[in-house]
């Protein structure tokens, strides 16, 4: 499950192709690599976008932001995310390629 701490201690980075975690001194994280897109999760499990969202609590618009990139969820909404899903947090790519 989400280790709350990472997220202070980690940051996303986003770039064409490529999605990783890094440390605050910039140096990846060995084993790091996320496997999955939000999306892909949710189509896997068989959920419409506006399911999910309902599952999630939230609106299918702010699920779509989220899947395309535009905006990100917050600590709250990762646990809703790993819970309904049944996905850790490091198995999951926040920045597709399409979205930089």
């Amino acid at each position: 499950m989400l280790d709350i701490f990472a997220l202070t201690e980690y940051t996303l980075h986003c770039e064409v192709g490529k999605t990783e975690l890094q440390d605050d001194k910039n140096e990846e994280k060995k084993g790091a690599q996320m496997a999955i897109t939000l999306k892909a999760i949710r189509v896997n499990k068989g959920l419409s976008q506006r399911e999910a969202a309902e599952l999630l609590g939230i609106t299918p618009e702010t699920l779509g932001k989220w899947e395309n990139g535009k905006t990100f969820p917050d600590v709250p909404n990762i646990q809703k995310i790993e819970k309904t899903y049944g996905v850790s947090y490091a198995d999951i790519i926040f920045c597709p390629k399409n979205s930089v």
